[in-house]
């Protein structure tokens, strides 16, 4: 066996062991830059768009089941690498602590946090945020959830206990579901879709099950379920009902 063989051999088994320690992850993507502050009252903190990918839309946010800080409580503790989009070395590796996070209208889910108050400066000085319409700076990241000893929490056992893990694997199908149950769906359909007896498209509204009609009848579907299945279904479900409904939402919670 000759010596380039070796290297690669115990490059195969060096990798392969350090896979089987990998932490757990608690949530990975793609974010925008939204805002970069350092003042007195917060420190340095830092506001971040969630990336949504064209057939893996983002139904619920993925750090509603974690801790935010407010007042004197302390919010949940990450340690994140971030990578600027297109380039390889990361340009954070550091402590942060879950802020706020929310779906304001029009922009998709966004996410702040603090960032450690040892650091000497800001670590997103110089880079660019959102200006009006224009992006600010793209990243890749992947985020672990820390312990009050600094040790890494395991989302599996983290998830049994949460169930965590069975909203954020949930089907559409089932989302669509309890969004027919909701009242505050409902208001907003009664608001957007008045009964009209004389508009044929709406006839169904003064029927039963009147909410679940409304959705086949805009996704063209005979039943909820092919909106796991059916991905045109799935995009007419997510630009107009989901997307509309979060913005109508925003404003009138």
């Amino acid at each position: 066996m000759d010596s380039e063989e070796t290297q690669q051999q115990v490059a195969v088994s060096t990798r392969a062991e350090r896979e089987k320690h990998l932490p757990i992850i608690a949530y990975q993507g793609g974010f925008e830059l939204l805002d970069a502050k350092w003042d007195l009252n917060n420190g340095r903190t830092v506001k971040f768009r969630l990336m949504e990918e064209p057939d893996k839309p983002i139904l619920m946010h993925p750090f509603a089941t974690f801790i935010r800080r407010r007042g004197g409580r302390v919010g949940t503790r990450f340690q994140m690498v971030m990578t600027v989009i297109g380039k390889d070395e990361p340009m954070f590796n550091g402590e942060l602590m879950l802020m706020s996070g929310g779906q304001p209208l029009g922009q998709g889910f966004w996410v702040s946090f603090w960032i450690d108050d040892e650091a000497d400066h800001h670590p997103f000085a110089g880079y660019r945020g959102r200006k009006g319409d224009t992006p600010g700076d793209m990243y890749s990241a992947a985020f672990v959830e820390l312990d009050d000893d600094d040790s890494v929490i395991d989302q599996d056992k983290r998830a049994l206990v949460e169930d965590a893990h069975a909203r954020a694997s949930q089907k559409l199908s089932q989302y669509c579901y309890m969004l027919c149950n909701n009242e505050m769906f409902i208001l907003y359909l009664e608001e957007r879709e008045p009964v009209n007896e004389e508009a044929q498209t709406i006839k169904w509204w003064a029927k039963e099950n009147r909410v679940a009609r409304w959705v086949r009848w805009r996704c063209n579907i005979e039943s909820r379920a092919e909106l796991d299945t059916n991905k045109e279904a799935a995009r007419i479900f997510h630009e107009q009902i989901r997307e509309p409904y979060a913005d109508w939402r925003s404003v009138h919670e």
